[in-house]
C-alpha cells in the first residue's frame, strides 16, 4: 500500500510535545526533591529546638502534659448509717377555730407573717356579750348588797339562818354568772397561743362563723421535727441521742443536722418498721412542715475504709473507674464502690492507700497521658511553683 507522506510531519510534532511535557515534569520532580532534601534538616532542627525549650529536667515534655487535680488515697474512719425517707413536722402546730357563733368584726394579722404569743388575731362582734356581762354584774351587785344586809341582821340577832344561807347562795350564783359572762366575752377575741407563722384565712370581716369552724393555721417552725421509720432489724441499733442528717429537694446542696429525741416502743407489724422522731434546728425557716426529706441516721462506725472524693469516680454503664497517676502518667482502673458519706465514696476494691487519683481534669485524659498534678488545696499551684491559670487553658 502506498505510504502517505503527509503523516510524517504530524508524528514528528507529537513526539516533540511529549518530550517537552516529560522534561517539564522531570524538572518539577527534581525541584521538589531538592527542596525536600534541603529543607528537611532545617525543619527537623527547628522542631528539635522548640521541643528542647519545653523539655523538663526529668525528660518529660510539658507541651505534652495535661494539668489535673489529684488527691492521695487514704484510709479513714467512716460512719455506719441508715438511709430512709422522713416527713417534716412543725414543733408546734394548731388549727385555730371559733368557740362561738358570731360575726367577724376585725382580722388583725397579715397572712403568712410571724405573730407573737397572745397577739390579737380575730375579733368577733361583742355587743351582745358586753351587754350580758353588764347585766350579770348588776345582778351580782344586788346579790352582794342583799348578802351584806343579812350579815348585819344576823350580827344584831335579827333574821333567820335560812334567809342568811339563801342570800349567800344567790351571791355565789351571781358571782359565777359574772365569771361565765366574762369568759364568753373573752371568746369574742382569738389570740395567738404561741409565737409562730400564721397561715391563710378563707373568711373575711363580716363573715358569720359557727362554733368549731376552722379559721386559720398557726405553725412554729423554729424547730422542725422529722418523723421517719427504719427496718425492724435495726431495732437494737437505734436510740435517743443519735445524729441525723437531712436533705430536702429545695436545698439539695445543704445538709441539716438533728438529734433523735424519741424512739417508738414497738415495731409496726404491718410495715416491720420502727418509728423515730428527731429535732432539727430551723432558725432561718428554710425547712417547711409537710416536706419530705432524705434522712441519714448515723448508728455507729464501721472502722477504717478506703475512700475517694466522689468527683474522682466516673461511670460507663455499670462499670465504675478512676484515673490514677503512676509515674506522672495517667492510667484508668476499674473499682468497686460501697457507701457514700459527705461527698466521699468508699472503695471496696481496686485502690490502695498511697495512690494518687485524679479529681478534676479527667475529660482530657487518655491512657498513658503525661500529667502534671495540681493540689486542689494549693489554689492551683503545681509542684514546681508555677501558677496554673485553669485546667481548661492548658495545652496538650
Amino acid at each position: 500500500m502506498p505510504r502517505n507522506k503527509n503523516n510524517k510531519p504530524e508524528e514528528t510534532s507529537s513526539k516533540k510535545v511529549i518530550i517537552k511535557y516529560a522534561a517539564i515534569l522531570a524538572s518539577a520532580a527534581l525541584g521538589c526533591f531538592v527542596i525536600v532534601r534541603i529543607s528537611r534538616p532545617i525543619l527537623l532542627s527547628l522542631a528539635h529546638y522548640i521541643i528542647s525549650l519545653e523539655k523538663g529536667g526529668d525528660g518529660n515534655y510539658q507541651a505534652m502534659e495535661v494539668a489535673v487535680e489529684t488527691e492521695e488515697v487514704k484510709s479513714v474512719v467512716m460512719p455506719k448509717y441508715i438511709n430512709t425517707i422522713g416527713e417534716l413536722k412543725a414543733d408546734k402546730s394548731v388549727v385555730i377555730h371559733s368557740e362561738i357563733n358570731g360575726k367577724i368584726d376585725s382580722i388583725s394579722f397579715t397572712e403568712g407573717t410571724t405573730v407573737t404569743k397572745d397577739a390579737l388575731l380575730i375579733k368577733f362582734d361583742d355587743k351582745q356579750a358586753q351587754a350580758e356581762l353588764r347585766l350579770r354584774r348588776a345582778k351580782l351587785k344586788m346579790a352582794e348588797l342583799e348578802y351584806a344586809r343579812y350579815q348585819k341582821m344576823r350580827e344584831s340577832g335579827a333574821g333567820s339562818e335560812k334567809e342568811m344561807d339563801k342570800a349567800a347562795a344567790e351571791f355565789n350564783m351571781a358571782t359565777s354568772e359574772v365569771e361565765a359572762a366574762e369568759a364568753q366575752l373573752q371568746k369574742t377575741e382569738i389570740r395567738a397561743p404561741f409565737d409562730g407563722t400564721i397561715g391563710l384565712i378563707d373568711v373575711g370581716v363580716g363573715a358569720y362563723v359557727q362554733p368549731n369552724q376552722d379559721l386559720v393555721t398557726l405553725v412554729d417552725q423554729n424547730s422542725i421535727k422529722v418523723k421517719f421509720g427504719v427496718s425492724g432489724k435495726y431495732v437494737n441499733d437505734v436510740g435517743v441521742g443519735q445524729t441525723v442528717e437531712l436533705r430536702v429537694e429545695s436545698c439539695k446542696n445543704r445538709v441539716f443536722n438533728g438529734i433523735v429525741e424519741a424512739v417508738d416502743s414497738h415495731v409496726d407489724s404491718s410495715t416491720n418498721n420502727i418509728s423515730l422522731r428527731a429535732a432539727v434546728s430551723n432558725e432561718d425557716g428554710t425547712l417547711k412542715a409537710g416536706l419530705f426529706a432524705d434522712v441519714m441516721l448515723v448508728i455507729g462506725e464501721q472502722g477504717e475504709v478506703i475512700t475517694v472524693d466522689e468527683a474522682a469516680v466516673e461511670r460507663m454503664g455499670e462499670q465504675e473507674f478512676v484515673w490514677v497517676v503512676d509515674r506522672k502518667q495517667a492510667r484508668r482502673i476499674g473499682i468497686l464502690t460501697g457507701a457514700r458519706y459527705r461527698g466521699r465514696i468508699e472503695v471496696v476494691a481496686g485502690l490502695k492507700p498511697g495512690q494518687m487519683v485524679v479529681t478534676a481534669g479527667q475529660l482530657r485524659l487518655f491512657e498513658g497521658a503525661w500529667v502534671r498534678s495540681i493540689s486542689a488545696e494549693s489554689g492551683g499551684v503545681d509542684s514546681d511553683g508555677a501558677i496554673v491559670n485553669g485546667l481548661m487553658n492548658e495545652v496538650m
